[in-house]
């Protein structure tokens, strides 16, 4: 009987309990931009027609403190309106308009002021420069579940409370990181004569840094089938009852002086033997191969029963959008790995508001030609 029991055993394999999981899964779409103002007739004739042009940046670049007291994202920012207002001074003179520095137009008395009286025809106001960070918590994404049980992989609904926890638990292991990238820029067009906004630019790109969630597993707790149990149970029962009737009628005998009959059950204790032996194989066998997993609630999210996992490698370098030859922005030495990419997107927000000041000078009408030279007075006559 045991032989048996071991051959039962050994001829089928033992099913791999279930791996539950969850993993964050990015739905927001990255790479969509705010369409800037379209140049109007009024402010292509202005821009057509100027010679000279100054760019004056927001309050924040206005703050010098490059001191070591000064936060990270101060000294960034600087460093970002720099680069920004000395490559858009030199995109607007490769587009053929004379530049005042914006240097110029800083002290006691307004911009516009500092810009008539040196002759500026078009004051560029830069109202905001804001390259900001999108953390995870401010991305759109969604906590998906699933099931591995050996044959296959597939989705999994589990109840609130449970995603509820497993929010909580990936928040535990996996912090909050940068997910994206927006930038956003505005520009106000004045014409320093009357002082009269002319043209509004405003462009908001935003883009990914390939963040990649983590796949997290959790081993499940298998349970006896009940089947297998009942089995069982009824075979070791028969083949117990059956081992004692054939033991008692063994040992039973005649002995007419006490009036003892000997028992004689016939085959039913063979039976009921090789009937509990068959019920019992056959649940061990059915407990083996038919194992019942323990449910998502019981394991998920548990960090006992939490398997090892890496955090998958970032795609790759996130894209900003189409850049231009007429925006090459210094870089800039920061220990921000996303400072780059920050830069890119910088370039990408003022590409179409540089294209619009090449292609209006472009289009400029010509200067008007130069009146002619007076006539040469004519010789004194001569006297005696």
């Amino acid at each position: 009987m045991g032989k048996v029991l071991a051959i039962a055993t050994l001829g089928f394999g033992c099913k791999p309990p279930a791996t539950y999981g969850y993993q964050y899964q990015l739905t927001q779409q990255f790479g969509g931009a705010e369409a800037p103002e379209v140049l109007g007739r009024e402010a292509r004739e202005l821009l057509a027609n100027a010679r000279t042009v100054a760019f004056y940046p927001p309050d924040l670049c206005l703050n010098t403190d490059t001191s070591h007291a000064a936060g990270h994202d101060q000294k960034l920012a600087l460093a970002n309106c720099g680069v920004l207002l000395s490559n858009l001074e030199r995109a607007a003179e490769r587009a053929g308009y004379e530049v005042l520095s914006w240097q110029n137009l800083r002290g006691q008395k307004r911009p516009i002021d500092y810009a008539r009286e040196s002759n500026v025809d078009v004051l560029f106001e830069i109202n905001e420069l804001d390259l900001d960070n999108v953390s995870d918590s401010d991305v759109q994404r969604t906590l998906t579940f699933f099931k591995d049980d050996g044959a296959g992989r597939g989705s999994l609904q589990v109840p609130q409370t449970v995603a509820q926890r497993c929010a909580a638990y990936s928040a535990s292991i996996d912090p909050v990181q940068t997910a994206g990238l927006s930038g956003t820029i505005d520009i106000k067009t004045v014409a320093v004569s009357d002082g009269r906004d002319r043209w509004h630019y405003r462009k908001t790109l935003s883009t990914s840094t390939g963040r990649m969630y983590p796949e997290v597993g959790f081993r499940a707790v298998a349970k006896p089938n009940q089947a297998a149990g009942v089995l069982g149970g009824i075979g070791a029962a028969s083949i117990i009852i059956g081992g004692t009737l054939a033991l008692v009628a063994s040992t039973s005998t005649d002995n007419p002086s006490t009036g003892e009959m000997k028992l004689d059950f016939g085959d039913a204790p063979t039976y009921m033997i090789i009937g509990g032996a068959i019920l019992g194989v056959a649940g061990i066998v059915l407990g083996v191969t038919h194992q019942e997993n323990g449910s998502p609630e019981d394991v998920l999210c548990l960090p006992a029963a939490a398997i090892v996992t890496e955090a998958p490698a970032p795609a790759g370098p996130p894209v900003a959008g189409p850049m231009t030859s007429q925006v090459r922005l210094n870089e800039t030495t920061s220990g921000d790995p996303l400072q780059k990419e920050r830069e890119r997107l910088r370039d990408a927000a003022v590409v179409d508001f540089i294209n619009v000041l090449t292609e209006a000078h472009r289009n400029a009408p010509p200067a008007p030609p130069a009146p002619p030279a007076p006539p040469a007075p004519a010789p004194a006559p001569a006297t005696n």
